[in-house]
């Protein structure tokens, strides 16, 4: 081979390279995708107490991941709360110190197995319908956030 099919060689395979880094996603890491529901639920008393405050005035809110996700911090905040205190308090606030089974959705205030909230008896609070919350995830070094607004309580009949 001569020199100038080497370089022409070379020259292919250099771009071919920045196709591919800079034109595709064969090397992105893939994030995180969330999203959400609220549906009515049949007319029931929670077994637990303290869910069926949560349930009280909001309809649960389910969240759903793509991909599953083994989940190692989770926060939920008022997003007014964020914008004007740096420092705001999670309204709900989960982690794992363990390995925890991959998930693809998850009930805000249902504890997830092998998640644990992060200050010892502080559980979700409950959500106020018509207010915007944002909702935060970690997954080993995968983050992720997903805004949303939770509706009024509509009950079913039995």
């Amino acid at each position: 081979m001569t020199k100038k099919n080497l370089f022409l060689i070379g020259v292919t395979l250099a771009l071919a390279v920045v196709y591919g880094v800079f034109f595709t996603d064969w090397f992105r890491t893939h994030g995180i995708q969330i999203s959400h529901t609220s549906r009515p639920v049949p007319q029931q008393r929670a077994a637990n107490p303290r869910l069926q405050a949560i349930f009280e005035s909001s309809a649960p809110v389910t969240f759903f991941f793509r991909p599953e996700l083994r989940l190692t911090r989770l926060k939920v905040f008022a997003v007014s709360e964020l914008e004007t205190n740096r420092y705001a308090l999670p309204v709900w606030h989960m982690v794992s110190e363990s390995n925890t089974p991959p998930v693809d959705s998850l009930v805000y205030g249902i504890t997830l197995r092998g998640m644990h909230p992060a200050n010892k008896g502080q559980f979700a609070q409950p959500l106020v319908p018509g207010v915007n919350y944002r909702l935060l995830v970690e997954a080993g070094d995968l983050k992720g956030q997903h805004d949303f607004v939770p509706r009024p309580k509509l009950t079913l009949p039995r």
